[in-house]
C-alpha cells in the first residue's frame, strides 16, 4: 500500500518542514489581524489554528528530524506536554462554542436549529 519511511525521498521530511512552516506562518498572521479587529475570542478561537499548527510542528520535529540522543528525548517530552495542553484548549473552545450556540440569539433560535436555519439561509436563494 505504501513505501515504509526509509524508502521515501530524503528530502521529503524537509518539504513538509516546509508545508508545516508555512502553516505556521498562515496561523501567525491571522492571529495578529485578528488581534487588531474588534473580534471576540469566544466568537472566533483565534489561536486554535496556532496550536494545532504547532502540535503538527513538534510533532514532525521529534518523530523524523530527531533520531537519537538527548535531542529525541527532549522533543518527545516537548510533544507529550504540548499535545495535552492543546488537546485541553481546543476542548475548552469546542465547549465555549457550543455555549454560545446554545444560547438564545437572533429571535429565540438557539442550538442546532439556529445553526442549521442559518446553513439553510446561505444555501437557498
Amino acid at each position: 500500500m505504501g513505501r515504509a519511511l526509509s524508502v521515501l525521498s530524503p528530502y521529503w521530511k524537509y518539504r513538509f518542514l516546509g508545508v508545516l512552516l508555512c502553516l505556521l506562518a498562515f496561523n501567525v498572521i491571522l492571529v495578529l489581524i485578528w488581534e487588531d479587529s474588534s473580534f471576540d475570542q469566544y466568537a472566533h478561537p483565534k489561536y486554535a489554528g496556532l496550536v494545532v499548527a504547532l502540535m503538527l510542528l513538534f510533532n514532525h520535529i521529534a518523530f523524523y528530524l530527531t533520531n537519537k540522543g538527548w535531542q529525541s528525548h527532549v522533543m518527545k517530552t516537548v510533544v507529550v506536554i504540548w499535545l495535552v495542553l492543546g488537546v485541553a484548549y481546543i476542548h475548552w473552545v469546542s465547549k465555549v462554542q457550543i455555549a454560545r450556540m446554545t444560547a438564545n440569539v437572533d429571535g429565540g433560535l438557539g442550538g442546532f436549529d439556529y445553526v442549521l436555519r442559518s446553513v439553510a439561509g446561505f444555501i437557498t436563494p
